[in-house]
């Protein structure tokens, strides 16, 4: 664990990637040397470990459930709620059961999660159902509308399909999977021309028209139409189909929108030279470092020295470099920051502590800290990183 905290640069740069995600190409777009420095390998890491946070955590558990109670409902034809068939479903599933043991198992991931000191699960099992019966319910409304019928099994129409279309590829199948099926969920989708891929949460037809949805269990972003929108690009490129609307379901409203082809040609071409654009600049080792507006939110900030360099004369940032002069036993110890000024690094009692061993006179960089009075006080969140260099030195 320590290692992590040891700031050594990678041991194997990363200076290409065969397909990219949407998140792999927006990280690109803001600052291609983020998406270096979290791909690249650091010893037995093949990419640099993220920070678990309890947002992402029970959110990844939320689409789990959704998307078993999904594939479950389906296999019975989607049935009207409080009906026999769905009460049977919830009875077999056990939801509140499923939320509870993938909760236990996080707590221990993140026991031995090499960043995982300090991320505290808050939230309890009834909290985390609440959240997955919200969003269940607005996405289930639309399931008993499309409720498997002998109508539902019927051939695609050719004008659907698109036989003849040439764009079809590996993943035409699909579409014979979505006849059969009526919906498909956690769906993987690669451009047959471009490096970009992506895994639909949901695909589903509604009488012969095809709908790309996705869950939110977050807040409202324009960044989620585009994303969803991409996935509207994949199914086209891979079928030849172009999906007539595409859905974003969030906690407390669902968000429609329908699509056309002229938008997804558009959207292609763009596409198209922006990845080609952004590969060839992490060819070369580090990438271009770009500051925008989510630099103090980089999980590799502590590697980038422009970052640090911007900050340094900055008195409100919670993130600072500093050189320790004197240890104060378990409580902290006082140091000298950049721009020469003294201060006091106070440990918190819910900091986990520092993962190695302080010495006077090392340089440590702080992700985190609390501003309070002139002293940085460390808290569950808090990071240390040793740091053989000081950015004055630079």
């Amino acid at each position: 664990m320590s290692d992590m905290y040891t700031l050594q640069g990678p041991t194997e740069w990363r200076t290409n990637r065969s397909v990219l995600s949407y998140s792999s190409l927006k990280v690109l777009e803001r600052c291609p040397l983020q998406w270096q420095l979290e791909r690249s390998r650091y010893g037995d890491f093949e990419r640099f470990p993220s920070k678990p946070s309890e947002a992402t955590e029970v959110g990844t558990i939320v689409h789990e459930v959704l998307e078993v109670l999904f594939k479950a409902l389906k296999e019975v034809g989607f049935p009207k709620r409080r009906s026999p068939a769905f009460r049977e479903v919830l009875k077999t599933l056990k939801p509140l059961t499923f939320i509870e043991k993938k909760l236990t198992h996080l707590q221990t991931t993140l026991q031995n999660h090499p960043r995982g000191r300090g991320v505290v699960i808050r939230k309890t099992p009834h909290e985390v159902f609440r959240e997955c019966a919200r969003l269940f319910q607005e996405h289930y409304q639309h399931a008993e509308l499309r409720s498997l019928s002998s109508q539902a099994h019927r051939a695609l129409q050719k004008n659907t399909t698109k036989e003849q279309n040439p764009r079809r590829d590996r993943a035409s199948s699909l579409v014979h999977r979505l006849q059969r099926e009526r919906s498909l969920s956690e769906v993987y989708l690669e451009h047959p021309n471009i490096p970009i891929c992506g895994y639909v949460d949901v695909i589903y037809k509604e009488g012969e028209e095809v709908v790309i949805a996705d869950y939110k269990t977050g807040k409202v972003h324009d960044t989620h139409k585009e994303q969803v929108m991409l996935y509207c690009l994949l199914w086209w490129s891979c079928t030849g189909v172009v999906p007539a609307r595409a859905e974003i379901y969030y906690l407390n409203e669902t968000r429609c929108w329908g699509v056309d082809v002229e938008t997804l040609i558009t959207m292609e071409d763009e596409i198209s030279i922006k990845v080609a654009h952004y590969l060839e600049v992490v060819s070369s080792v580090p990438a271009l470092s770009l500051k925008n507006d989510m630099c103090s939110w980089c999980d590799v900030r502590q590697y980038c020295d422009t970052y640090w360099m911007d900050i340094s004369s900055t008195k409100e940032s919670k993130d600072v470099e500093v050189q320790v002069q004197a240890l104060r036993g378990g409580y902290g110890f006082t140091g000298k920051l950049v721009n020469g000024e003294d201060c006091a690094v106070v440990y918190a009692k819910d900091f986990p502590g520092v993962s190695f061993a302080l010495e006077e006179g090392v340089f440590l960089r702080i992700t985190g800290g609390q501003r309070d009075e002139g002293d940085i006080v460390l808290r569950r969140w808090s990071e240390v990183f040793l740091t053989k260099h000081s950015i004055a030195q630079i």
